[in-house]
């Protein structure tokens, strides 16, 4: 089972809708299609690994993907701008706990509150691991509206997508390209 792990239900709703998963659980939200899990957890690392724990209790994963937002120390990265962090390595991410909002760090970063928690507890239980992060803000003391990040995540359906499926993982079909014949 491909499990499809967001922090908030607004990062998760896109997933929801286009794989037109049923709820299966209210605490934790977990929502299935087929061979996909999407389970909205929760930030922060305690609230991860309680839910995570439930998770590979009950269910079998053999792929575990974290998408969501993240705020980024540099306005030269753009918002609504895609990020694969693991396995690809495209940009440093640190994850606290708390909202970040200033750094002394001046080499281009993320910041969100699940995504290292997730790849450190997933390593113990899967090889295939993949965080995404879709900048949302230039660490800003306001948290984005849950409409926007909707938006920001609905923007990069399918160019996450479309990374999967370099890897051959099918979470979701690629529209068919129009072939043109003479």
């Amino acid at each position: 089972m491909i499990l499809l792990y967001f922090a908030l239900q607004s990062e998760a709703q896109i997933f929801i809708e286009k794989l037109r998963a049923k709820k299966v659980s209210s605490i934790p939200k977990i929502f299935i299609s087929e061979n996909i899990l999407i389970v909205v957890g929760g930030v922060g690392a305690k609230r991860l690994r309680e839910v995570l724990s439930f998770v590979f209790k009950e269910y079998k994963i053999d792929i575990a993907i974290n998408i969501g937002i993240a705020g980024a120390n540099s306005k030269e990265i753009e918002i609504g701008e895609l990020f694969c962090i693991y396995p690809k390595g495209e940009i440093d991410l640190v994850t606290q706990d708390f909202p970040t909002t200033s750094t002394a760090l001046k080499k281009p970063t993320l910041f969100d509150m699940e995504g290292e928690y997730f790849l450190k507890f997933c390593k113990e239980k899967v090889e295939k691991i993949f965080i995404f992060k879709v900048v949302s803000d230039h660490l800003d003391s306001k948290i984005p509206p849950k409409e926007f990040v909707k938006d920001l995540i609905k923007i990069n359906f399918q160019n996450i997508i479309k990374e999967l499926s370099v890897k051959k993982i099918s979470i979701y079909p690629l529209p068919k390209r129009n072939s043109k014949k003479d």
